[in-house]
């Protein structure tokens, strides 16, 4: 085990606001382990995001499920327990990293339901142009040639639909 007391992270509101947070310095490396502590739910979740992408893989949360989707990690364990602590700080509890199952290749890890995000350069461009009453078909065309090509466009018709609808 560690001689030196387990690194907190610190609460981010990068994570709370919705964007992806991108771990800096010595947290770039750092694998999740039990004993882990973070400021905040939402904390812990960005972390496992990132940690997610650097390796291509994607969580699931148990709870709060407004739509269940096919099941397609077929009995796979790979997992992290997050518990809260008396002092409201969240702990990792327990990490499983293996996988039954190849992941995601990188270029198409932004299309898992996890990592899909809309960045705040998007939001903004989608808001303009939704005050300009355009559509979100409209919008993505927009979007797609403002960014050089669909596939610099890191978010689907759908998302921006969505968002288009949720931020009137």
């Amino acid at each position: 085990m560690l001689d030196t007391p387990p690194p907190t992270i610190a609460p981010l509101s990068r994570a709370i606001s919705g964007e992806i947070f991108l771990p800096e310095g010595d947290l770039l490396d750092l694998e999740p382990y039990e004993g882990m502590e973070f400021e905040f739910e939402e904390a812990a979740k960005a972390f496992y995001n990132s940690y997610a992408r650097h390796l291509n893989e994607r969580h699931t949360k148990d709870r709060d499920i407004k739509r269940p989707r096919t099941i397609i990690r077929v009995g796979c364990k790979a997992s992290l327990f997050v518990k809260m602590q008396d002092s409201g700080k969240r702990v990792m509890s327990r990490f499983v990293k293996e996988h039954n199952h190849e992941l995601v290749p990188p270029d198409q890890v932004h299309c898992l339901h996890s990592h899909r995000q809309i960045s705040g350069p998007a939001k903004t461009s989608i808001d303009t142009l939704q005050a300009a009453s355009m559509g979100p078909r409209r919008i993505m065309f927009a979007l797609i040639k403002e960014y050089d090509g669909i596939s610099k466009v890191d978010i689907a018709e759908v998302d921006c639909r969505n968002y288009t609808r949720n931020n009137c």
